[in-house]
């Protein structure tokens, strides 16, 4: 409950109010509710975390137009992330998301949106979890 509200709240910085981010709610946080199946099938699949950079300018015009919550909105909806944060670093606002992808072509269908719409910068690169690292130990001492 409190993940949400924290959540919620920072929503409401890149949306412009919080009455948007509690109305983008049901859609941007399926799947993110405590006890949520989060579970993608990962056969032939690997763990990103995108990072998402928006520029000032670029991200208040967003907001003041109404974009912003609905690129995210549809975002969410396309990656079905594990987790989403959302926070500022090096002074711009900044989206954090560990979502499963099994094929490269689908980088320009999430890329392009926040690029174009927000002007962002995106990073993607593969995320490990502890589980991981020791699957691979294993496999190396074998």
């Amino acid at each position: 409950m409190i993940k949400t509200i924290i959540l919620l709240a920072v929503l409401a910085v890149f949306s412009g109010t919080l009455a948007e981010a509690q109305d983008a709610k049901t859609p941007m946080m399926q799947g993110l509710e405590p006890g949520a199946d989060v579970t993608p099938n990962t056969s032939g699949s690997i763990r990103m975390m995108l990072k998402v950079q928006i520029p000032p300018e670029a991200g208040s015009k967003a907001i003041q137009e109404g974009k912003m919550g609905q690129i995210f909105s549809d975002l969410m909806q396309k990656i079905k992330p594990e987790a989403a944060y959302f926070s500022q670093e090096d002074g711009v606002r900044t989206a954090y998301f560990f979502y499963w992808v099994d094929r490269t072509y689908q980088f320009a269908d999430i890329h392009e949106p926040l690029i174009q719409g927000l002007g962002a910068k995106v990073y993607d690169s593969y995320a490990l979890t502890w589980d991981d690292i020791a699957e691979a130990q294993k496999d190396q001492t074998e």
